[in-house]
């Protein structure tokens, strides 16, 4: 199955108009109808995620449906790098603060969830730095 009649299967399984699903993504629905029509193939990572926020459907989903899972893979090595303490060890700090999506338990965490946690983690091991 083709990315846009994936995208309009989502959005009819969550019972969206094209309108409203456009909106919850912050695009234009003629733009969305495009994607889902195969009008435009292309649909950029920043779109995806997008798409991802307003079908409330996991980015790497949609990722590796759009087939930018290699992409995706080298951006997340390049940009994490900064994370690792060893070999099998990441900061969760910056996990935390970067751009990238971070779930818990197959559920994307929002800005305010990420913060939320950075908090509780800082007034818990306030001292331990």
């Amino acid at each position: 199955m083709d990315f846009g009649r994936h995208i309009r299967e989502l959005r009819k399984s969550k019972n969206l108009s094209l309108r409203e699903a456009a909106r919850r993504s912050n695009m234009s629905h003629p733009y969305l109808s495009q994607i889902e029509t195969g009008k435009n193939t292309n649909p950029t990572p920043n779109i995806i995620k997008k798409l991802s926020a307003g079908l409330n459907v996991p980015y790497m989903q949609l990722m590796e449906m759009a087939g930018y899972t290699d992409y995706y893979d080298t951006i997340a090595e390049s940009s994490w790098s900064d994370t690792l303490l060893d070999n099998n060890s990441r900061d969760l700090y910056f996990l935390l603060k970067d751009d990238h999506s971070l779930y818990y338990n197959r559920s994307l965490l929002s800005g305010d969830d990420k913060e939320f946690l950075l908090t509780i983690l800082e007034r818990t091991f306030r001292n331990t730095n």
